[in-house]
């Protein structure tokens, strides 16, 4: 059986177990770490697009910072066929109505559901872990 590693439990997302939860049977197989929810941009595309779907909303979202704040990412787009090119990984390429792009180690995603409570730009970089 699969089970995905995001959503078994989070060490911030402090629900109650069930006791057929996988998490409570086998406590050894889950990593409670603070902070494991954090978006490293460092990270290719395809493995940022699945990291942000894996913890998106009822999950605590996944987390960064831009400028010192804190970011809280719910859904980004794959781009599919988008060009391998070499940039600062965690640069905000560009802005639009629907969201903006970041560069990620292989090419660059769009964030288009995030929560943030302060004005950035283009240019601006994400903190790497």
């Amino acid at each position: 059986a699969w089970l995905n590693p995001y959503r078994v439990r989070l060490a911030s997302y402090n629900l109650a177990l069930d006791d057929q939860n996988v998490a409570v049977q086998h406590p050894e197989w889950v990593l409670n770490i603070n902070g494991d929810e954090i978006l490293d941009w460092n990270q290719t595309s395809r493995e940022i697009f699945n990291f942000v779907r894996a913890i998106c909303r009822p999950a605590p979202m996944a987390r960064t910072f831009l400028n010192s704040k804190e970011m809280k990412i719910n859904r980004v787009k794959l781009i599919e066929e988008a060009p391998l090119y070499k940039g600062v990984v965690g640069a905000i390429l560009q802005k639009d109505e629907e969201g903006f792009i970041v560069k990620s180690k292989d090419s660059f995603v769009k964030v288009v559901d995030y929560e943030y409570g302060a004005r950035f730009k283009v240019g601006d970089r994400f903190a790497n872990n």
